[in-house]
C-alpha cells in the first residue's frame, strides 16, 4: 500500500529493530489490548507487521482512534506519515508508513476483537 514512499531507503537492522520494539511496547500499553505479536518481514509493503486481540467491550472505531492517537503522537516520524484503517466486523487493520529520511517502515497492524 505505501512501499512507493520508501524510495529513497528502508529501515534495516538496528533501525527496524528498534522501531519493531516501539511498536510492540506502545500495543502492549494500549488499554484492553492482550496477545501482541510484531515480526519483521523483507516485504517492503510491510516491513513490519503485528497482531492484536482486544476486550470485547472495545469497538472497532473506538480501537481504531487509540491506534491512530499513538501512531501519532508516540511512533511516527514528524517528517512524514501516512496510515489508513479497514474496520470489519470485530477486526481492524491499520496500514502505514513513516519516513525519517532517508529510510522509511511501512507495516500493519491487525486488532482482532474478542
Amino acid at each position: 500500500m505505501y512501499k512507493e514512499f520508501l524510495k529513497n531507503g528502508k529501515s534495516e537492522g538496528d533501525n527496524l529493530l528498534g522501531f519493531l520494539f516501539d511498536l510492540e511496547y506502545y500495543l502492549e500499553e494500549l488499554e484492553g489490548v492482550s496477545n501482541v505479536s510484531v515480526r519483521s518481514t523483507d516485504d517492503e509493503e510491510n516491513l513490519l507487521v503485528a497482531s492484536f486481540k482486544f476486550a470485547h467491550d472495545i469497538s472497532e472505531k473506538e480501537m481504531a482512534d487509540r491506534l491512530k492517537n499513538t501512531w501519532l503522537d508516540c511512533l511516527s516520524y514528524a517528517s512524514f506519515e501516512k496510515h489508513s484503517f479497514v474496520l470489519s466486523q470485530r477486526k481492524v487493520e491499520f496500514y502505514f508508513c513513516t519516513i525519517s529520511s532517508p529510510i522509511g517502515v511501512t507495516g500493519k497492524i491487525v486488532g482482532n476483537g474478542t
